[in-house]
């Protein structure tokens, strides 16, 4: 969808087709703010850029996901226009579909890829929790959290919080 297209969609679910209430620029900038909430909440979308005239589409954002940004211009512009209550509605579908967009992009039913074909990743580190209790073991939180690993040797905490050296 370009952006003169989700202007317009924006236009249909605020009831305001001739702009009269709305402006076009209101709604544009909307947008582009909907799509930075996409980058900030989808790692693997923050290469999205704004769109900056009437024919730019969405990169990297699956074609039937483009709704999401007139649904966020909806919100953005009755939340200006102080209808809490709706705009709040907006903002809930908003979210709804991000989250499911962003599952979908996690579970690997969705691949994004780049303009030359080549499958968008992003690389995760791996987090650790110190236990200062035990010495400052760092444990893996991304096993079952049963076991905890240092340098020199393999630890093992039972159920009952006491830490084993194996």
């Amino acid at each position: 969808m370009t952006r003169l297209e989700l202007v317009v969609r924006a236009g249909r679910r605020l009831r305001d087709t001739a702009h009269t209430h709305y402006t076009t620029d209101l709604l544009e900038d909307a947008i582009n703010q909907g799509i930075d909430r996409i980058k900030q909440e989808v790692a693997v979308l923050r290469g999205m850029v704004a769109l900056q005239t009437d024919s730019d589409v969405p990169i990297l954002l699956p074609d039937y996901m483009h709704e999401m940004l007139s649904i966020y211009a909806q919100m953005r512009a009755l939340e200006m226009d102080e209808k809490l209550y709706e705009s709040r509605i907006a903002n809930n579908e908003f979210e709804v579909k991000l989250a499911s967009l962003k599952g979908e992009i996690l579970s690997g039913e969705i691949i994004i890829v780049d303009s030359e074909g080549v499958e968008i990743t992003v690389d995760y580190t791996k987090e650790q929790v110190y236990d200062t209790y035990y010495e400052g073991i760092p444990y893996d939180t991304s096993a079952d959290g049963r076991y905890a690993t240092d340098d020199r040797e393999e630890y093992e905490t039972t159920g009952d919080g006491k830490t084993v050296v194996g």
